[in-house]
């Protein structure tokens, strides 16, 4: 793990409570927000760079000096702290970390629908990236059945997520057919509404990110994107959207998109015939 910048150490030392005498206490607490906010920004700094490590040392930082606070301006830091940490945990492969940290900010979101939904959604995913596929499952379905009945608005992302993902997690557990169907036409219903609508929304919740990762989600969505649409037999909106992937990730060295690109050419390959020249996306 990275070394920690003592600097930091040696500000809180200074400019810590041990000033509490000599500043009011709404000075004191602007005081550690700021020196928090530091803490913060640099931490997502480092993991924008790619420097995970360091993000994850600056935030565990961030949550040892700060997160007995109780001003609630502090809190707030701590939390999206929290989050962030989740996230660079996550990234460089340390999932079991990633859904304790996960585990506790569902705890404290709990009164925002929102925000515990992408917190179990997080968590799933952790599950599932770290190889718990059975707990995995359980999660997804359990996110499944809590936003049974929607189809719009800001759950509707991390629904088709779940969704998405379970049909994957099946698979990879081998578990039986029929559970397998099950859970891909709940998939298929769900997004059958408004495709087009309901993929742009799922890659705009990806962000801006541009990692290896961030890639091989987006190219994966373009080839769920056409899957789902040869499935509900739009052939040619589907080819014309597998050709687009293909020639946008084709040079991408990321394994996770090569293998998309590969499974995109198939496609074409067994339906393309058929449209071409047809009037595509």
């Amino acid at each position: 793990m990275a070394r920690l910048d003592h600097t930091s150490h040696a500000v809180g030392t200074a400019n810590g409570r041990d000033g509490a005498s000599a500043l009011g206490d709404g000075a004191v607490t602007g005081l550690r927000v700021t020196m928090a906010g530091a803490l913060l920004r640099r931490g997502r700094a480092f993991a924008r760079a790619g420097r995970l490590e360091e993000a994850i040392a600056t935030l565990r930082e961030l949550l040892v000096r700060f997160g007995a606070e109780d001003a609630p301006a502090v809190v707030a830091v701590v939390h999206r702290a929290r989050r962030q940490l989740g996230g660079a945990l996550e990234q460089s492969g340390r999932h079991d970390e990633a859904v304790v940290v996960f585990d506790a900010l569902l705890a404290e979101d709990r009164a925002d629908p929102v925000a515990a939904t992408r917190d179990a959604l997080a968590r799933a995913l952790a599950l599932h990236r770290g190889g718990r596929l059975d707990e995995a499952i359980e999660a997804y379905n359990s996110l499944d059945a809590a936003l049974e009945g929607v189809d719009a608005g800001p759950l509707l992302v991390p629904r088709v997520f779940a969704l998405m993902n379970v049909v994957e997690a099946l698979a990879q557990a081998r578990r039986d057919d029929e559970e397998l169907d099950a859970a891909h036409d709940r998939y298929v219903a769900v997004v059958a509404t408004d495709v087009a609508g309901t993929f742009a929304a799922l890659r705009a919740d990806l962000g801006e990110r541009d990692d290896p990762a961030a890639r091989a989600r987006r190219a994966a969505l373009d080839l769920k994107q056409a899957a789902v649409l040869l499935e509900l037999g739009s052939p040619a909106v589907a080819i014309g959207l597998l050709r687009r992937l293909i020639a946008r990730w084709e040079d991408e060295r990321v394994p996770d998109v090569v293998r998309v690109v590969a499974r995109a050419r198939d496609l074409v390959a067994r339906f393309g015939e058929e449209d071409e020249g047809a009037d595509l996306l």
